[in-house]
């Protein structure tokens, strides 16, 4: 079994609503500054985000939930300006 399915076999027996509340207020929580940092500096990482099109305020991110709201810059993306093209505002990817 691979480490992703079994990753996904462990989350669906989690308490989804009470896992959910907890990360969502952990997120929104003013925990210091350096963990904060460090916290957004790994999802970076992991994630490959691309930080040159956002704007990062001065100090950093309060929350890491204030990171997962970022401005982006101006013209940094373009939406699809094709009639009836479907446009997410939000980055990801979907993985079989």
């Amino acid at each position: 079994m691979s480490a992703s399915r079994l990753a996904a076999q462990t989350l669906r027996a989690l308490p989804r609503k009470r896992l959910s509340r907890a990360l969502g207020g952990l997120a929104a929580s003013r925990a210091p500054q350096p963990l904060v940092d460090a916290a957004v500096a790994a999802f970076v990482r992991v994630y490959d985000v691309d930080l040159r099109e956002v704007y990062v305020p001065s100090g950093g991110f309060r929350t890491f939930d204030h990171f997962f709201t970022r401005r982006r810059v101006d013209g940094s993306r373009q939406g699809d300006p094709a009639p009836g093209a479907l446009v997410a505002p939000a980055d990801g990817r979907s993985e079989d």
